[in-house]
């Protein structure tokens, strides 16, 4: 008796949205931009001595980037979710009865 493994039906590539991996990526930078400019201008405290080498104006530019990245994120999920559409589940290939009285439907 030879078992032979049914081959599963191989699925068709998902094309890229350009637009939401522009997004995703977009969002992303700036996101990580708003973090570093942020933590440079933080004021510190060692020892008791407040150090401020940041800004006021650099403080304003992280919040602004911080902002602008969290819009971008948020138009990247919407696009993401305008866009999903549900796979066809795969289906599994029946195994004909090689000749019996049944009919395969």
């Amino acid at each position: 008796m030879v078992i032979m493994a049914t081959p599963t039906p191989a699925r068709t590539p998902v094309p890229l949205n350009p637009y939401q991996w522009a997004l995703g990526v977009l969002a992303s930078a700036v996101l990580l931009t708003a973090l570093i400019v942020l933590l440079v201008n933080q004021t510190r405290e060692i020892d008791g001595l407040v150090i401020d080498e940041g800004s006021e104006a650099g403080r304003a530019i992280g919040v602004f980037l911080l902002g602008a990245g969290l819009v971008l994120g948020t138009g990247w999920m919407v696009v993401s979710a305008l866009l999903w559409k549900p796979r066809e589940p795969v289906r599994r290939v029946q195994e004909s009865d090689h000749g019996t009285a049944t009919l395969d439907r």
